[in-house]
């Protein structure tokens, strides 16, 4: 369940920035040992 809940969150941000999910929420996710 809990993919499923990162998998809707990444598809949620992707629809408005693409730019935004590159450049700072991936690399912040992998910054605190979130990954996905």
């Amino acid at each position: 369940m809990l993919e499923m809940g990162v998998k809707f969150e990444i598809e949620a941000l992707s629809a408005s920035s693409i730019s935004f999910l590159s450049q700072e929420y991936i690399p912040q996710q992998i910054r605190l040992g979130r990954y996905i």
